[in-house]
């Protein structure tokens, strides 16, 4: 077998496997109870932690969750709230007027030296109470977990199809921008409770949809109480072409 040149081991050893760039604590902030007959709304606080590996000659030079640059310590993500549909204030279960659903989260930045991307992708992590709530049929996470392994799902980022590459010389910047969402589950037909309940299950006796709502955000919350902080583990991924 012919030996390799220094430089062509260098780059063998840089390329070598998957090159995984952040890994990003999401926690949630708003886990809900809707208002049913005036009942109050609570919900949970945390925070954000970033670490970074960069063994690539690619790298992030922008990378925003919701707007917000992840490197910065005193960020706070808001990360996923199940809470009742935006401005819904009529019907058996309504909104508090301030608390309100956030069901995705919105990706955003700049890989440098995109010229050697190959392959970008996403795993994300739940906690065991939204995967419970989803065992329920309360959420739809089934794009992110698959439950015959028990196990999250690696989601590939269309490269064509969620940004564009700048070209600037010898170096080209891939702008990126997606979506990251869960969706409501099949017991409430893939719709916000709060509309649910007012609509296709509007002939459910109150008595259930109470023990429902509140069921829902002790699954969620994984019986941890007021002051849990359920975290969901975003995991950024860029492999080089080969």
């Amino acid at each position: 077998m012919a030996k390799l040149t220094r430089k062509q081991y260098t780059r063998k050893r840089l390329f070598a496997g998957v090159v995984m760039f952040a890994a990003v604590a999401l926690v949630v902030t708003g886990i809900s109870v809707w208002l049913l007959f005036s009942s109050l709304s609570m919900g949970a606080d945390g925070q954000l932690k970033v670490s970074e590996i960069a063994i690539s000659p690619m790298s992030f030079s922008v990378l925003n969750v919701d707007g917000t640059d992840v490197r910065d310590e005193n960020a706070v993500i808001s990360g996923f709230i199940f809470d009742t549909q935006y401005g819904d204030d009529t019907g058996r279960v309504t909104w508090d007027g301030g608390s309100y659903e956030k069901m995705k989260i919105n990706i955003s930045g700049v890989l440098m030296n995109a010229q050697h991307l190959g392959k970008f992708s996403y795993v994300l992590e739940l906690p065991q109470g939204v995967i419970d709530a989803a065992n329920k049929g309360y959420l739809d996470i089934s794009e992110f977990y698959d439950f015959e392994t028990g196990k999250a799902k690696e989601v590939v980022v269309s490269v064509a199809e969620n940004g564009s590459m700048v070209a600037d010389g010898t170096t080209t910047a891939w702008r990126f921008n997606f979506d990251i969402a869960i969706k409501w589950g099949e017991l409430f037909n893939h719709l916000n409770p709060s509309v649910y309940y007012d609509t296709d299950g509007i002939d459910i006796p109150d008595e259930e949809v109470l023990r429902v709502i509140d069921d829902l955000k002790e699954t969620v919350m994984g019986g941890g109480g007021l002051f849990s902080k359920p975290t969901f583990k975003l995991t950024i991924t860029a492999s080089p072409n080969q």
